[in-house]
């Protein structure tokens, strides 16, 4: 379309959009001190933008938690892995393990900052959760 055309070739749009994404990012760091979680980036370079927030959820529940609450995280690569590599966990053990445990969270442009509390409430409740 147009419009996405215009958005993506205006330098100062995707300087917008990038700044809001690290901000975002910057945000979910809060949550760093939960047990069940592991961020997998905990600093960014000067020349990335993320486009997820990605951790890496031990009990393999945090994802399905979130959605049920209307949260779109979503496990990676999940559905998208590759069927020779599901087909043959004895050559890629890891890969299989980490499908199930790497967690992304949105933290589009879009995402405002009562969404970012809202999901690290719901994170919080989750790890609480997880203590009963």
């Amino acid at each position: 379309s147009s419009y996405l055309y215009n958005q993506i070739t205006d330098k100062s749009s995707i300087n917008e959009i990038s700044k809001k994404r690290i901000k975002n990012y910057k945000k979910f760091l809060k949550i760093l001190n939960l047990r069940y979680l592991n961020i997998l980036f905990t600093n960014l370079d000067n020349y990335t933008v993320p486009q997820v927030f990605i951790v890496i959820d031990e009990t393999k529940t945090l994802s399905d938690f979130l959605n049920s609450k209307g949260i779109g995280s979503y496990k990676w690569p999940g559905d998208e892995i590759d069927e020779y590599v599901a087909m043959s966990p004895a050559r890629f053990p890891n890969t299989i393990e980490m499908n199930d445990k790497i967690v992304c969270l949105p933290i589009h442009q879009s995402v405002k900052d009562a969404h970012v509390l809202k999901m690290i409430n719901y994170i919080n409740e989750w790890d609480k959760n997880l203590l009963k």
